[in-house]
This record gives structure tokens, sequence and C-alpha cells, in this order.
């Protein structure tokens, strides 16, 4: 290979050159010394886009009042940097390659130097509407929108690996890695290295029915469905088209494109997240169905347990129910916290009511005296407030002005 006339072995390790002299990287296998070797070449060769690329996204992290952060984390003695995000509002998407701050990640050296770009992610790109800075076209392809997690290649030691947005480490990107590491996988992982070893990223969607991974839809199967595959260097797309015959040559089913009068029917499909579009500009959009948004919201809830037992209190849970009635999983969850929250609720209104009722005739003091012995937490301000009335309570306002004070069983903590 080209790259081995630049290559030299010294004390164990090896060592890569440029072609005048000037030293470039070490690396402990020759094959990761050739990778080396091969990205400084494209990045020195591409007026320094990488390197470019690199110090834009590294800007955005290093901001104290920013949304953007990258994180280091190793794989086989090499130090990857991978740049991502938190909560963004529309204006910090305007930045310098913001848009490329989705998981990108460079393999770099302990002085945290650019080695080379390692993985390259889908740029981000957004529901139609939700920015006004990208004026869209025609639709030119549209695509079923997988309901799962994003999952991108990337190699070490012609070794082909998997990570999710942020993490070499996440449950999602080990669960998918065992996955292709099944036997009966084989034909994708060459895939994924054929690609890899050509300089592209290949982007998958990360599906499983179960309950850890599962978002809305149902997934018989756990399954890896192949997205797209994105030039590292320069950030072009492969040809979808080819792409897709390429996966149906190996015997991997894949998802077909869609005609645009699909959309026209966007408001009544269901069992579907939506479609990603991309226009004749090639600018990438999201549309998702109502039918989705709403199952979505609803599990929203078991993320927010505070709303819900707000919805609970308010005797509203069933209209969330109803959404969720195909999805047994996380109807069986919901239905499980909803007792929990009306068993603890009817423990202290029940309380309150019988010690009111037993006690309504004496002295307010006295009154006040036995129900500190005898009612617990809020069951005491509760049965003040009914004595002093001489009327039930609204027990619901109550509970929902304390919802955060009571220990309802349940972890409060936003789980989202």
């Amino acid at each position: 290979m080209w790259q081995d006339e630049f290559i030299s072995l010294r004390d164990g390790e090896y060592v890569c050159w440029d072609h005048t002299g000037q030293f470039v990287a070490m690396a402990g296998t020759k094959s990761h010394a050739r990778q080396l070797l091969t990205a400084y070449v494209n990045n020195h060769t591409k007026d320094k886009t990488m390197q470019t690329l690199y110090n834009n996204l590294l800007a955005l992290s290093n901001n104290d009042d920013t949304p953007f952060y990258h994180s280091d984390q190793t794989k086989h003695d090499s130090i990857f940097r991978i740049f991502s995000y938190h909560f963004t509002d529309k204006e910090s998407w305007l930045l310098p390659d913001a848009l490329e701050s989705r998981g990108a990640m460079f393999e770099i050296d302990r002085s945290g130097k650019m080695l080379r770009i390692a993985s390259r992610p889908m740029h981000k790109f957004f529901n139609k509407g939700e920015v006004d800075f990208i004026e869209y076209s025609e639709p030119d392809v549209i695509m079923d929108k997988a309901d799962g997690s994003l999952i991108s290649t990337y190699m070490v030691d012609d070794e082909v690996f998997l990570k999710s947005k942020g993490s070499l480490y996440s449950d999602h990107c080990i669960a998918a890695m065992e996955y292709l590491n099944l036997p009966k996988n084989a034909p994708l992982k060459q895939f994924l290295i054929d690609k890899e070893t050509n300089g592209y990223t290949v982007n998958l969607e990360w599906v499983s029915p179960d309950p850890n991974f599962r978002i809305v839809l149902y997934y018989t199967e756990p399954r890896l469905i192949v997205l797209n595959a994105r030039n590292r260097i320069t950030g072009e797309y492969y040809d979808q088209h080819t792409l897709k015959k390429s996966l149906l040559g190996i015997g991997y089913p894949v998802d077909m494109y869609l005609n645009a009068y699909i959309l026209n029917m966007l408001d009544t499909a269901i069992n579907i997240e939506g479609y990603v579009v991309i226009d004749t500009n090639g600018n990438w959009y999201k549309l998702k169905t109502p039918w989705y948004l709403e199952r979505h919201r609803a599990k929203d809830f078991i993320n927010q347990p505070l709303a819900f037992v707000a919805l609970v209190l308010k005797e509203e849970a069933d209209d969330v129910f109803g959404l969720i009635a195909d999805q047994p999983e996380l109807h069986d969850e919901m239905v499980l916290l909803q007792h929990k929250i009306i068993k603890k609720a009817n423990t202290i209104v029940n309380n309150v009511t019988k010690y009111y009722l037993d006690n309504k005739d004496l002295d307010r003091k006295s009154f006040a005296i036995k129900g500190q012995a005898e009612l617990h937490g809020f069951e005491f301000p509760l049965a003040m407030m009914y004595y002093g009335r001489r009327v039930e309570p609204n027990w619901t306002e109550f509970l929902l002005n304390v919802v955060k004070k009571i220990d309802w069983g349940i972890d409060l903590e936003d789980s989202s």
C-alpha cells in the first residue's frame, strides 16, 4: 500500500511521516497508522476542511454559554472526541458548523490534536416549519422515518464498531453491536466494513421490541435499519438508490422510496412515525403524523410523572389510556402508576374524612391537638380546613397544590 512508504517501526510504535519528512502521528498497529496517514492526506488535500470543521465544533463546545459539548472516550487505546448538544433554540444552529454537532467524532492524540474524522452522522435537520432559515423546495426523495435511535459506524484497527449520538458505550450501541455480531448478520457487517474502508460512515436506526429501547412504534424483532452513508471528508451522502441496491444484493431488507402523493395522506396515516424528505435542493426535513405525535405525547407522561399525577387527580388519565391501547407494555406501566396514585389519594381523603366525622364536635383546640397526634403529613392541614369550613374540601385542588410534597410511591424525577 502507498502509505507504507511513509511508515516506519520505532520502539514498537508505527511512526507516520508526510512527503516532506514532517512527523504526522504514531500508532500501535500498521493498519491504524495507514488509517491516520490517509486521513492526514485527505485533510491536507481538501483545503484543511476537516481541521476547520474540528476547530469550529471545538469553539462551539468551549463557549461557556452554549448548548454544545464534547466528550472524550477511548476505544482500543485510541482517544475519540464526540461533539453533540443538549438543549437548543433555532439561533444555536446558525453558528458555524453547528449542524454537524450531532455526534461527529474525531480521533485525537493525548494533547488534543485532531488526527482524523472517525465518524460523520447525518447533519442536524428539522421538522418542516420548525425553523425559518431554510427555504424548502419540492420533495425529491421520501423515506419512512424509523422510530428508534441513531447509530453510526466507525473503525479502529480494521474492526467496525457502532456508536450512538453521544457515546461509544451507551446501552443502545452495545445492544446494536451485539445484534450486528450475530452470525446471520455477517453480510451486513461486511457491508459496513466495505463502506467504512471506502471513506463512508454508515448511519443506521436501532429498533427493538425491548421496552428499554422502544419509543412508540412496536417492532416485532430487533433490527438495524440502514438509513444512509456519508462521506467523512466531504459530508456528501452516498447515492441512496445505489445504496439500497447494494443492500438488496446481500439479501438485507430495505424500505423502499415513496411517491410524493403519500404526503397528502399524512394526517390520516397510522402505525408510522412519519417521513424524512429530501427536497430538490438537497435540504432535509421531517414530517410526523398526528397519530404518532398523540402517542408520543401520551408516553411523555411516563417521563414526566408529575404531569401524570395531575392527570389522575383530575380524572383525565383515561384520555391518555385510549391513545396507547395498542402499546400494552406502556399501558400496563401507566395503569400501575395510576393505581399507586389513586391508593395514596384515597388514603389521605379517607383518613381525613373519618377523623373529621369522629371529632367534629370537639372545640378547635382539642380537635387540633388530637389531630396532630393521629394524622400524618398533609392529613392534618386538610382536617383543619374541613373543620374550619364545615364543608368537604376540594380534595383535587388541595392535592394538586401540594403534589410535589406527597410521597406517591413513584419517582417524581423527570426521566425524559
